[in-house]
């Protein structure tokens, strides 16, 4: 649940770095269902699950 509009990023683009784990990866799930666009990166080819 958020207090933003569901399309506050809608014609906004991000790039994240850090975005395969932990807070980076909240922050990507966050902009992206509010509708921004993404580039999303990591260190690693293979990131652990830790849903």
């Amino acid at each position: 649940m958020s207090d933003f509009r569901k399309d506050l990023m809608q014609s906004k683009a991000a790039l994240l770095t850090g975005g395969g784990t932990w807070i980076g990866k909240a922050i990507a799930r966050q902009l992206g269902l509010h509708g921004a666009k993404m580039v999303i990166s990591s260190r690693k080819q293979e990131v652990p699950v830790y849903e």
